[in-house]
């Protein structure tokens, strides 16, 4: 069978559920999914939220309702597999973009869940670096908890799709060196290295495609919006700021240090990976928005968006 589902086998409406539709990620994929319309029918996994909750959470929630989502309230770490399986009945693609807290467990049980309902595909909380090349036990120890679902998902018989985004352009600072405050990027080891970037509109908007179409069967996808050397990287910071930025290098020793110091350290540890270089940029060639012809939006726009100065 072709890696790519055939038209007259994907369904549409294409029948959707999205656990973590209401973080920042969850919210873009969400809405771009919402944007195709009567192609896709998007039903959220949700907790129910307290009575006092923030109105900005719920506002958030009722926004995407609003669209024409449906809701479920479930919480997936303490509902049993019977209870998510009931909660997939009728789902043809099963979505996570859930945080570290439901990194493993949560998600396995989502992966029996699905197995049990016949879901159809399932696309996990990937939306990083590529682990096939990062591998097991490196620096940040709770990512492999997602090779843990990859494998789950392949034993359960599951079609997926894994994808990958480089850094979101959103959390350059401080996970891709930028430093606003100092106007400072400090690149892993040489500004020779390379670093794909991806804003969350861009990910929700080829999240959505790649869902609608049945495109990626089987495969691991990626997607970034940019693949620059760090001294490329350096140069859209200064076009887009209109300010200049200081170089600065960390070598190995130095990001070793911190992440001994702080098990936390979560910058550290994630240097230390680009400092390798393994599975963390991917050529423009290999991007699914190349392959597929897909408009993305202006990088550095977004980036004058992220950099600007909050207002006081």
């Amino acid at each position: 069978m072709s890696a790519n589902a055939n038209a007259n086998e994907w369904p549409s409406p294409i029948r959707v559920a999205i656990v973590g539709a209401t973080g920042n990620l969850g919210t873009a994929i969400t809405n771009a999914l919402l944007s195709h319309g009567d192609k896709v029918q998007v039903t959220l996994l949700l907790r129910a939220l307290p009575a006092d909750a923030p109105a900005a959470k719920q506002a958030g929630r009722t926004a995407l309702l609003d669209q024409g989502a449906r809701a479920i309230d479930i919480d997936v770490q303490s509902a049993s597999i019977e209870e998510l399986a009931t909660a997939l009945r009728d789902t043809d693609v099963v979505l996570s973009t859930v945080g570290i807290e439901l990194l493993k467990e949560g998600q396995l049980k989502l992966v029996e869940a699905a197995k049990i309902a016949g879901v159809k595909r399932f696309i996990p909380s990937e939306f990083g670096i590529d682990m096939d090349k990062v591998g097991r036990g490196g620096p940040v120890s709770v990512w492999d908890f997602k090779l843990d679902v990859q494998d789950a998902i392949k034993k359960a018989g599951l079609d997926y799709t894994f994808i990958e985004v480089g850094i979101f352009a959103e959390y350059i600072a401080p996970f891709a060196g930028v430093d606003p405050a100092t106007k400072t990027l400090t690149a892993p080891g040489s500004f020779d290295a390379r670093i794909s970037l991806s804003p969350l509109g861009d990910v929700g908007r080829q999240t959505a495609d790649l869902v609608v179409s049945g495109r990626g069967r089987n495969e691991t996808v990626f997607f970034g919006t940019v693949n620059y050397s760090w001294s490329e990287f350096h140069a859209a910071l200064e076009r887009s700021t209109g300010e200049k930025w200081t170089k600065a290098v960390k070598d190995k020793a130095e990001f070793e240090t911190a992440a001994k110091a702080d098990e936390n350290d979560w910058v550290a540890r994630v240097g230390l990976i680009y400092l390798a270089g393994k599975g963390t940029h991917f050529p423009h060639h290999d991007t699914y928005a190349h392959k597929h012809k897909i408009a993305l939006g202006d990088f550095e726009e977004v980036l004058r968006t992220v950099l600007a100065p909050a207002p006081k």
